[in-house]
């Protein structure tokens, strides 16, 4: 019985690992895609510290099939589209781990906060920005992402982007998808 209990606790520990691995790799490559694209993502505004907000509006990439995507199947492969497709399922917990960088230049706030934003959203918190999960393609070459941004009800846009690596910046590559409210 210890066996088991010792190969579980192996197990566990792995897993755990190859989680934060994998947690802190998507966050560099969204910290650099940030730093690389200031044009595109303001310091000015909080960042939510987590992937997935409901904030962040429709996407036909993140809520619908990416291997039926036009824009996405005319930019990759299929065996590229299925592993982007298994990776979108498999990502969805992913936390952003923070850094020196990014606790210097952006106010991260959490879940708790925004369930009570509406009472002091313009006055406390003013706009905030989030990302879904990057998706990132095999050879770190090219990463998808879906940003927001809301300063109030009203007052809201993001799109979804495919940044490419160019080895020494990201740079976007190609604009999928564009919202506005």
């Amino acid at each position: 019985m210890k066996r088991i209990g010792y190969v579980f606790l192996l197990f566990t520990s792995f897993s755990c690992n190859k989680s934060e691995t994998l947690e802190k790799e998507v966050s560099e490559i969204l910290f650099s895609v940030i730093r690389d694209n200031p044009d595109l993502f303001s310091s000015n505004y909080k960042l939510l510290d987590f992937y997935n907000s409901p904030l962040g509006g429709p996407s036909r990439i993140y809520d619908g099939e990416i291997e039926s995507d036009f824009i996405i199947t005319s930019i990759f492969n299929k065996e590229e589209c299925k592993f982007l497709s298994d990776q979108k399922k498999a990502n969805r917990k992913l936390k952003i781990i923070r850094n020196n960088w990014l606790d210097k230049n952006y106010r991260l706030i959490s879940s708790t906060e925004i369930n009570t934003f509406r009472e002091k959203f313009q006055k406390d918190i003013g706009c905030i920005q989030g990302f879904s999960v990057p998706l990132i393609s095999k050879d770190r070459q090219f990463v998808i992402i879906r940003y927001f941004v809301s300063c109030g009800s009203y007052n809201a846009h993001g799109f979804t982007s495919i940044f490419k690596y160019t080895g020494s910046k990201w740079i976007e590559f190609k604009n999928i998808e564009n919202w506005i409210s």
